[in-house]
């Protein structure tokens, strides 16, 4: 398995089972998350937002890994994997897509979220 490809569900991981410090090891302070509504840059903003979005799951809180792969190096010569999530909280199904650019130093320079 590619190394970004296994950075990206290890940064997963760590979303799931609440591991902000490991999931701040991933980030560069000035990683930027994009999803449909908002634009968070730097690591404590990041972290800020995943703790909100799992500490407003009333019960649990599950991350299931639908796909997963990396963008052609041909087309362009950064670092681009994408994975397709479902999250489910509170009995609830919400599937997403993310894009994640990472350096050359396995840290990330964006997330980009979608939601499907």
């Amino acid at each position: 398995m590619n190394i970004y490809i296994e950075k990206t569900i290890q940064y997963f991981e760590t979303f799931k089972n609440k591991d902000y410090d490991k999931m701040a090891s991933f980030l560069k302070d000035h990683t930027q998350y994009h999803n449909w509504t908002q634009t968070y840059v730097g690591i404590d903003k990041i972290i800020e937002t995943n703790k909100h979005i799992i500490d407003n799951a009333k019960t649990n809180f599950e991350i299931i890994i639908k796909t997963i792969g990396q963008h052609d190096k041909t087309i362009s010569p950064i670092n681009i994997t994408f994975i397709e999530i479902t999250f489910k909280t509170d009995g609830r199904y919400n599937n997403r897509t993310f894009t994640i650019e990472w350096d050359n130093d396995y840290k990330i320079n964006r997330i980009n979220g979608f939601q499907r």
